[in-house]
């Protein structure tokens, strides 16, 4: 039974709080003092409080990966794990124990999760459209809302340059792959625009090994799709801007039967995305300023199946809107907000209701509390239709050592309601479901060892009450389930690194490594002390770097530790450790008014058969050419 009387007072208290820090925003009319740049970034992001913990993934860094997917970016560049059923196929995204839908992907500050599945497809996201991808690797509620547990994937497009530019991107690799990508911007006077369109195929027929016979082409895994993507941006005044944007993307996959299954089976995966977002962005000082932003998502997503024959209709509508002011008052900085979001499921696979409506009051207060010593504490309370969610809360610390050194500590609470398909699909939709509540204490080490050297390492440890996690039900269908808990700790470590060795000479190296159990601990739990399906208990990205004048070339290796498909863990479900090693050459041209980045990639260079979900095999040896043009 819902506690009324905590309800109202809680209600009262941060309608209190966000009432006050908008005083203070009314007070703040004199500070001229630069904002850091990535502070201003971060607000952009929802995360002005938090921006010390978004890693970006820089351009440099990307162009030693194939110029694929989403999917590619992650698992080359970061702590997160890939699960996948093959290039171009169905991909998510799994970290820190926590499951695909348990993250979140926003692309402009639109939240992208599909509100009845509840995760995002990474095969629906080329690369090449975007020009920014930042990660958190940590649970964000207080600042996003709604289903941050596990971290978040921020995505945007590049600034416009000055002037009239353009880009072609040609890739061409094994399996029939073939990408075509144009770019046109103009930012002239008030004006600027930014048109991309993408086009990408393959057969995808690379040869597997089944459990009887001899290797064999994979059967009906062929993929298309097609993106538009538009940036328009208007200059009101030199501190006033309305931007507007639109993404429009159509693929169609055809995917496998899985290894241990009938191997006449076909099926087919359609998916229609619009996504849309209107802001109006106000400067009022060099530390003030406000946000108007209205979002949509409209997601239609068609399954068919011939054998079973199954017809599946997923559609997705979500009205997005948020409302912020930030600000400065002496030695505080603060944001305060409000946001809305209406999201609905209404296909015919949903038994019942089949809309969720969230509304968020929230706020963000930061200050230097020494020379050395920032204290930031970010609210954030939730009101949706039949939940009572926490208030959630981050609080950051940071001491600044030394120019060179900075340690950290942060705790915060975040939750996640269940998702439309978890409690209404037919005909194991579970409406008895309990929200998500988590808590997290993270503490880290940054340093500095060479001008162009960073390294860091962080310790984290959860407990998630009600875990919700898919679990083989009645009639061999998964099903939604809550576990009462589940404990989650690790380390991750990261290090990139560049020594000069000559005017045209260097050396680099970029590291990512995780360990860390997740599991439950319930009693209740039959599998109680198993790491969670899906989870490797150890990962690492690596890649090593040689650059002699325009010429670059990189070494990289994968590893992750073994798997379970199933939380009983039987020899059957288990997926064997993979060790990848892959490699590439770039080079750049300049002409006069042409620059050009010529890249060759082989991937698995062993040769190894793995897979990174049970039954749905990953490709051997592989390569993919690239052309990319800069006008």
């Amino acid at each position: 039974m819902t506690n009324f009387p905590f309800v109202r007072m809680r209600t009262v208290y941060i309608v209190c709080v966000w009432l006050f820090m908008a005083q203070l925003y009314a007070q703040d009319q004199a500070f001229t003092d630069t904002l850091p740049e990535a502070l201003v970034w971060a607000d952009k992001t929802r995360l002005q409080g938090e921006f010390a913990l978004i890693e970006t993934i820089s351009d440099e860094r990307r162009s030693r990966t194939p110029v694929l997917f989403l999917s590619d970016v992650m698992q080359w560049n970061s702590h997160w794990q890939v699960l996948s059923y093959g290039p171009g196929m169905v991909s998510t995204l799994a970290h820190r124990g926590n499951n695909a839908e348990q993250v979140r992907i926003y692309w402009k500050g639109i939240p992208l999760n599909h509100p009845a599945l509840g995760l995002v497809d990474l095969s629906v996201m080329p690369a090449a459209l975007f020009g920014q991808v930042s990660v958190i690797n940590t649970g964000s509620s207080a600042q996003l809302g709604n289903g941050a547990l596990g971290g978040s994937v921020v995505l945007n497009s590049s600034p416009s340059k000055p002037g009239v530019s353009a880009e072609w991107h040609s890739s061409v690799g094994s399996y029939g792959f073939f990408q075509q990508m144009a770019s046109v911007s103009v930012n002239k006077g008030r004006w600027s625009s930014s048109t991309r369109f993408l086009w990408m195929q393959s057969d995808n027929d690379y040869t597997y090994q089944p459990l009887f016979g001899d290797p064999q082409p994979l059967p009906n895994a062929d993929y298309q799709q097609r993106h538009v993507m538009q940036d328009v941006r208007y200059n009101v005044d030199e501190n006033t801007y309305i931007e507007a944007a639109l993404w429009l993307s159509d693929k169609t996959t055809n995917i496998p039967p899985t290894t241990n299954a009938n191997p006449r089976s076909r099926e087919m995966l359609e998916d229609n995305n619009a996504v849309g977002s209107l802001s109006f962005n106000r400067v009022f000082t060099n530390r003030s300023g406000m946000l108007v932003q209205y979002g949509y998502l409209h997601a239609d997503q068609y399954y068919r199946s011939e054998f079973p024959d199954i017809n599946s209709y997923n559609p997705a509508r979500t009205h997005f809107a948020e409302h912020h002011h930030y600000g400065a008052w002496k030695k505080l900085r603060f944001k305060v907000g409000q946001q809305y979001t209406h999201s609905s499921g209404p296909g015919p696979n949903l038994s019942e209701g089949n809309v969720q409506q969230f509304y968020a009051l929230f706020g963000q207060v930061s200050a230097d509390l020494t020379a050395r010593f920032t204290s930031q504490l970010s609210l954030r309370q939730e009101w949706v239709n039949g939940y009572d969610p926490p208030l959630a809360f981050g609080w950051l610390n940071e001491y600044h050592i030394s120019d060179e050194h900075t340690a950290w500590a942060r705790l915060s609470r975040n939750y996640r309601v269940p998702t439309l398909n978890q409690l209404y699909w037919q005909p194991v939709g579970n409406p008895d479901l309990l929200p998500e509540d988590n808590v997290l204490m993270e503490i880290g080490w940054r340093w500095r060892l060479l001008p162009q050297s960073q390294a860091g390492v962080t310790l984290y440890g959860s407990e998630t009450s009600n875990y919700i996690q898919w679990r083989p039900g009645i009639g061999g269908l998964w099903a939604a389930q809550n576990v009462r808990e589940v404990m989650a700790y690790g380390a991750e470590v990261h290090w990139d690194a560049e020594w000069r060795l000559s005017t045209l000479q260097s050396f680099g190296a970029t590291i990512r490594f995780s360990a860390g159990r997740a599991y439950s601990t319930g009693d209740d739990d039959p599998h109680r002390g198993n790491q969670l399906i899906y989870q490797p208990v150890y990962r690492s990205a690596n890649t090593l770097f040689y650059r002699y004048n325009q010429w670059e070339v990189s070494l990289r290796s994968r590893y992750a530790s073994e798997m379970f498909s199933l939380p009983a863990h039987q020899p059957s479900v288990r997926l064997p450790e993979v060790l990848l090693f892959s490699g590439g050459i770039q080079r750049e041209w300049t002409f006069k008014h042409l620059r050009m980045r010529t890249q060759c990639f082989v991937e698995n260079m062993g040769n190894a058969q793995y897979e990174l979900q049970l039954g749905r095999p990953m490709p051997g040896t592989n390569w993919l050419l690239a052309v990319h043009f800069y006008f």
